[in-house]
């Protein structure tokens, strides 16, 4: 892939996640005063902290739509910032991390389940989204790996298609996996079947891409080199944490520290992969 095709569809992805950020806002101010969003009435808590009555703890529906705003700001801040940062700069990592944003993407998506009130339905539309929000919780760990184990400037060739074969795979996966649509987490999303074995699942793809950036820094005999990458996988494991905690925010606690350590990490993950070809 060259510089200038990358570039292209990283403006395009910037822009169309632009846009979807204005419809949601414009959306979200239209039934505000119109006084249509209704929270769901029966959800299920990812993390319930019993009979806690502390109020950053309790569930709050507002905490969990600010959450779903928080990742489309973060994914048109993050994509503006890499354009700006990475438009001369042949960075392999930073294609592959595209698809950690419209995996973010797909996480701000869940605010339109409340915004059209499809929770009390059982529509297509409801179907599509749950769906969508799950390629999203796939195509995370999936990309971070990307970026782990295809960095090298001599794969940047096959750079497109590693991506597009991980989108491929991650939309089989979610449409394979059974969604109830009956039940809505209190983060807004749908609940899905196998819940237990996709959690280890994306834990431990995480987990390999982790441990792929540790093996690199025993394999590059340039010290210099090997305290970037050390640096890459500290500011990017925070930065998974964030989008962790955040994906599953019904809360203000859960609110802020995954705002906090999704948005800073990421701009210092970005810094740092920026050294590496400066």
């Amino acid at each position: 892939m060259t510089l200038r095709i990358r570039n292209r569809i990283m403006l395009v992805m910037f822009l169309m996640s632009a846009l979807f950020a204005i419809f949601s806002l414009i959306l979200f101010i239209f039934t505000f005063f119109n006084k249509s969003i209704v929270p769901p009435t029966d959800v299920l808590r990812l993390i319930d902290f019993g009979k806690s009555d502390f109020f950053l703890v309790t569930y709050n529906f507002s905490a969990s739509v600010l959450a779903s705003a928080l990742f489309l700001v973060y994914v048109v801040l993050t994509f503006f910032l890499m354009f700006m940062q990475f438009e001369k700069t042949q960075a392999i990592e930073i294609f592959y991390f595209c698809g950690f944003l419209l995996a973010c993407l797909c996480e701000g998506i869940k605010c339109l389940i409340p915004l059209f009130g499809l929770w009390q339905t059982f529509s297509s539309r409801l179907l599509l989204l749950g769906r969508l929000v799950l390629l999203g919780k796939m195509l995370a760990p999936m990309s971070i790996l990307l970026v782990s184990l295809f960095n090298n400037f001599e794969q940047k060739q096959d750079s497109e298609k590693n991506l597009t074969i991980a989108i491929t795979v991650c939309a089989i996966f979610s449409l394979i996996i059974p969604i109830n649509t009956s039940m809505v987490y209190s983060s807004n999303a749908l609940s899905w079947g196998f819940s237990g074995f996709f959690f280890i699942m994306r834990a431990l793809i995480f987990f390999v891409a982790i441990i792929s950036f540790v093996i690199k820094i025993f394999l590059i005999n340039n010290i210099a080199s090997s305290r970037v990458i050390l640096s890459q996988i500290i500011w990017l494991s925070l930065a998974i944490f964030g989008y962790a905690v955040l994906s599953m925010a019904d809360n203000f606690l859960f609110l802020a520290i995954g705002a906090l350590f999704l948005f800073i990490p990421t701009m210092k993950f970005l810094k740092t992969t920026h050294q590496l070809y400066a």
